[in-house]
């Protein structure tokens, strides 16, 4: 399965590829680079992070076809960041090397801190729920937060990814919402994309804490299903010294519930 933000910039690559390319062959980095020089000028040349910088190239294309669009917007500062924390560590390796190497890359980190930085003042006043909440955790801005939870309770955000997003904050404080977000996010799943893990892994750890441990084993057994790294069933059964016959109708109940998942077919269990 794919994070959220590894999915986020596989689709803004293979989309950027379709913009551009259309319906001819798609052109090299050097290509675009020659036909759009304004947005590489900036950026490393060597081939340190060439994937990184091929993500920001191409959707700094995207960008300048629809400047003022906000989804265009976010997919631009997820891809800085990426290309950001990629660069970073290459201008920093192997200090002997030429120092007009090392000048090309810290060329690059400071155009991704600035184009960051100017993306972030002028999407302030955005109102798209991605925005907000990159707004809120990149920056910890309290009025993004706000207006991200009106908007949830006027029904406005019936967004897999901002309900899960949503369930992490509640976790804190409230665990049946943060549950009731949880699942609400995998009612929610696109229909032809992969889905996050976590949260599955989410779901079996705020039923641990709830101590419903019949749950909690189920929805780490659905993450076992799921491939997700990390999930680990068995320890919940050896913990609460769970025996075969409950064991089998859990492992059931998580196919049952793996399968509606991948068909999209999902709903929330009443009583959560």
């Amino acid at each position: 399965m794919l994070n959220p933000a590894r999915l986020c910039l596989l689709v803004l690559y293979f989309s950027g590829l379709a913009l551009l390319a259309g319906c001819s062959e798609r052109k090299t980095m050097r290509e675009l680079c020659s036909l759009h020089p304004d947005v590489c000028s900036d950026l490393n040349e060597d081939g340190w992070c060439r994937y990184q910088r091929a993500a920001v190239i191409e959707q700094r294309i995207v960008l300048k076809a629809k400047p003022a669009d906000d989804d265009a917007r976010y997919q631009m500062l997820l891809a800085w960041e990426v290309y950001r924390d990629c660069i970073a560590l290459a201008a920093d390796v192997r200090q002997q090397e030429q120092r007009f190497a090392a000048a090309n890359r810290m060329r690059g980190y400071l155009t991704s801190l600035n184009e960051i930085e100017q993306l972030s003042k002028a999407t302030l006043d955005s109102s798209n729920p991605f925005l907000l909440f990159w707004h809120w955790t990149r920056e910890a801005r309290d009025d993004s937060l706000q207006r991200l939870l009106e908007a949830d309770k006027q029904g406005e955000l019936q967004i897999g990814e901002i309900q899960y997003r949503l369930g992490t904050y509640y976790a804190k404080s409230d665990i049946d919402l943060a549950i009731h977000k949880t699942l609400r996010s995998l009612e929610l799943l696109p229909k032809k994309e992969e889905y996050s893990g976590d949260a599955l892994t989410t779901l079996a750890t705020l039923y641990y804490r709830k101590d419903v441990p019949e749950k909690a084993y189920t929805w780490m057994r659905v993450a076992e299903l799921a491939e997700v790294e990390g999930a680990r069933a068995g320890s919940i059964a050896e913990h609460f010294r769970m025996g075969k016959e409950t064991l089998k109708q859990l492992n059931d109940n998580a196919e049952d519930l793996f399968d509606q998942i991948n068909d999209r077919t999902f709903v929330s269990p009443r009583g959560q």
